[in-house]
């Protein structure tokens, strides 16, 4: 919302909402929303950093609106309520969307104002079919600078979700060379730096900068956060993914201190994955499709990591289907790729490959850079599934999934599912890559040499190897040397 000014009035200093509609005649129509100074000051101060911390100032506004019969008034406190929550409470965006549509009855052009609120909560919960419903009613040559702002900021972030960095790159530019608050400042600040990161750019220490003078000196409470954000982002693009971590954690614990969950969603997941399993809080947490489908994403990683291939397609099915809806493909990229990884842990080689080629065209096309942790794991999914089915067959399969847009790619991943009826334990219930990986071992090579022989990470081996264990009922290397000696016995009676 815009700045509020301070005016004088008999006995108090008060606090007049810009653009009242000063009466002419009988009615309700508004003649300034009347609040005292202080609550002006908390107000301001919400607005530049604690969209949270402002609930209890919309409130006092309300009431005062409705005390003295100004029904804009009332409207324009509850419209700000609703936006304010829906930044933390998804399914609050369907009272905001409500809530504007009632307010234009009182005054079209505060109903504008408040629209580019439920867009910019939409786009923050990555609901981009309201954003597309919401923005097209919306005139940018009515709006004025700060508006005009907020519009860029919906249509850069928006953008990104979509998998298109380089037009959102141009929008969010254009929010920092206008004159604003600091609260769009944060934003776009932190929506660059992801799309950087996106593009595989190297990210410089000055908005992270910035954002924490922001914080020190102007009391902008989000300033230091996401200036935490981007650190995480910057140690994500160096590999050093226990630092993005630490730095991330703080971030997190921060924001929740003001009653905000769903940051950095995108980024927990690609921890998540990399094997950092400190999310519980996060991954429990609720929100809209950007944060619910990382979410899921991240539980997949997890399930595939214990062994559960059944559950990990599971929770990566529900995660694509999410990321789906509203041409979110960003998040669908992500979900396909993990899937894509299942599937060749599963040994289902030439549907991994296609869906990896689909999106491999995909990143090339858009210029999406995965973070460094990401494309190792993309990297060790593609070799194992070259060495099972050659270099001609592999080949075919990633021609036949560069033919894919991306849609289409998402409806072919929706299709894939793995057996349920394999053998669950036993030698015969190895896969081939871990019967190679179980008979490394019995050989005497270590982790790193298996991993050397293979063409893959030493945590991968670990991975593989933890789950023979499990099969073949064994504790330990010794266990499982003894055990595949018997096994070669038997195979030669």
């Amino acid at each position: 919302m815009p700045d509020s000014q301070i005016t004088s009035a008999p006995g108090r200093q008060t606090c007049e909402l810009p653009g009242a509609i000063t009466p002419t005649g009988p009615g309700p129509a508004l003649d300034g929303l009347i609040v005292p100074a202080a609550t002006v000051r908390e107000k301001v101060f919400a607005l530049r950093g604690n969209p949270i911390g402002s609930l209890e100032t919309l409130e006092l506004m309300r009431m005062s609106a409705e005390a003295t019969n100004q029904p804009t008034g009332v409207a324009l406190a509850r419209c700000s309520t609703l936006a304010t929550m829906s930044f933390a409470q998804a399914p609050v965006l369907h009272d905001l969307s409500q809530a504007v549509h009632d307010l234009e009855s009182h005054d079209a052009r505060w109903a504008t104002v408040h629209a580019l609120g439920l867009a910019a909560a939409a786009v923050y919960q990555g609901d981009l079919s309201i954003v597309d419903q919401t923005t097209a009613g919306i005139d940018p040559a009515t709006l004025g600078a700060l508006d005009r702002s907020g519009l860029d900021l919906v249509i850069g972030f928006s953008a990104y979700l979509r998998g298109d960095p380089v037009p959102a790159r141009s929008a969010l530019t254009s929010v920092l060379s206008a004159k604003h608050h600091y609260r769009s400042t944060t934003l776009a600040e932190s929506f660059l730096a992801l799309i950087g990161a996106d593009l595989g750019l190297d990210l410089t220490t000055e908005p992270e900068r910035r954002l924490r003078q922001s914080s020190i000196v102007d009391g902008n409470v989000m300033g230091g956060i996401n200036a935490d954000g981007l650190l995480a982002i910057r140690y994500l693009l160096a590999d050093d993914t226990e630092a993005a971590h630490l730095a991330l954690r703080r971030a997190i614990n921060n924001a929740a201190t003001l009653g905000l969950t769903g940051f950095w969603p995108n980024e927990c997941y690609i921890i998540v994955a990399a094997g950092i399993d400190e999310y519980e809080d996060v991954l429990a947490a609720t929100g809209g499709p950007n944060v619910t489908s990382a979410n899921l994403r991240a539980r997949a990683e997890q399930q595939l990591r214990s062994g559960n291939v059944s559950g990990a397609l599971s929770f990566a099915h529900e995660s694509l289907a999410i990321s789906a809806p509203g041409q979110a493909h960003r998040g669908a990229l992500l979900s396909m790729e993990c899937l894509m990884r299942i599937l060749t842990t599963a040994d289902r080689h030439t549907e991994a490959t296609r869906l990896f080629g689909a999106c491999a065209t995909f990143r090339r096309e858009r210029s999406l850079v995965p973070y460094p942790c990401l494309q190792r794991l993309l990297d060790e999914s593609t070799s194992v599934s070259r060495q099972a089915l050659g270099d001609a067959e592999f080949d075919n399969a990633i021609a036949d999934g560069a033919t894919l847009t991306i849609s289409a790619a998402t409806d072919y991943a929706r299709h894939l599912h793995v057996a349920n009826s394999r053998i669950t334990s036993g030698w015969d219930s190895l896969t081939p890559m871990e019967t190679r990986v179980a008979e490394l071992v019995a050989e005497g090579l270590t982790n790193q040499q298996v991993a050397k022989e293979l063409l893959m990470g030493a945590e991968t081996v670990k991975t593989h190897l933890s789950r023979v264990f499990d099969k073949v009922r064994v504790t330990n290397r010794k266990q499982l040397i003894v055990a595949a000696s018997r096994k070669a016995a038997e195979r030669h009676r």
